[in-house]
């Protein structure tokens, strides 16, 4: 079809056949009369000039960057559905009569990370869940039936950890070389603090929400979320090696913690 495309799946219809492959590219081919020439390019999707960016464009913008890597035609032979190597699974609407009516890729239920996911956490009042990944975003799910995605944000760091405050209204996410308190708006997540822990891999909320502790490597710091204080009373040392899990005591009295030198201690404020 050109030069250094990458063939990744090809897949029958009626008429002719379609390949995809690199860079999110789609061809679709016809039969036709000419003994030398016997199929014939009639479509390549996605069209440059109608390229939707949807609702998350830095998302589109990544898949456009990946690899189909498997496909299937519907029987109809109206429906695109494939997979990429970036984890997701996308549907494009085709007319193979029409083939250059615009047709746009929609991802078939939501999407998903596309690399491993770090944290999760649960909102207590509200049907809302958090997640983070190693993909550079933080993302909120509202967990109806069926789930949808309510906010997925995206960061030029890695993002290793998240709580979500028990108001639903608030979170905090370990990057990289920082972590974050964020608000939570109708559509986006605004940073409003940062605290120089660098690689954080767990954070909790207290019950209340007014308290929250971070592990850094061996090291617990507990702040007062609304103040941000964390005074020197309230830094926890005792583990050997570094902290994996956190647990507030059900009157926030104290937390429990374990961690990979294989203890657990139960610490009282």
């Amino acid at each position: 079809p050109q030069d250094n495309f990458h063939i990744e799946c090809v897949q029958t219809y009626s008429k002719g056949f379609v390949i995809a492959g690199d860079n999110g590219t789609i061809m679709i081919f016809e039969k036709s009369e000419d003994a030398k020439n016997p199929y014939q390019q009639i479509a390549k999707l996605p069209q440059s000039e109608k390229k939707d960016k949807g609702e998350y464009p830095e998302l589109q913008a990544g898949l456009m960057a990946s690899r189909i890597r498997c496909m299937t035609l519907s029987s109809t032979d109206d429906c695109i559905i494939f997979t990429t190597e970036n984890n997701q699974i996308m549907k494009v609407n085709v007319n193979v009569e029409k083939p250059l009516d615009d047709s746009k890729y929609e991802y078939l239920i939501y999407p998903f990370h596309s690399r491993a996911i770090q944290g999760m956490d649960v909102c207590i009042k509200k049907n809302l869940i958090a997640t983070c990944s190693i993909d550079k975003t933080v993302r909120i799910w509202n967990n109806t039936n069926p789930p949808t995605l309510e906010i997925c944000e995206v960061f030029h760091d890695e993002a290793y950890s998240v709580a979500f405050h028990p108001s639903g209204f608030h979170l905090i996410v370990g990057f990289t070389d920082r972590i974050r308190m964020m608000n939570v708006l109708q559509k986006s997540l605004k940073s409003y603090h940062v605290i120089p822990i660098k690689g954080c891999r767990e954070l909790r909320f207290s019950n209340g929400g007014h308290l929250f502790a971070c592990a850094s490597q061996s090291n617990i710091n507990v702040y007062k979320f609304y103040t941000g204080e964390n005074t020197p009373d309230m830094i926890y040392k005792a583990h050997l090696g570094p902290v994996r899990c956190l647990h507030w005591l059900d009157d926030d009295s104290g937390f429990i913690s374990g961690g990979w030198d294989g203890n657990v201690f139960t610490w009282k404020l």
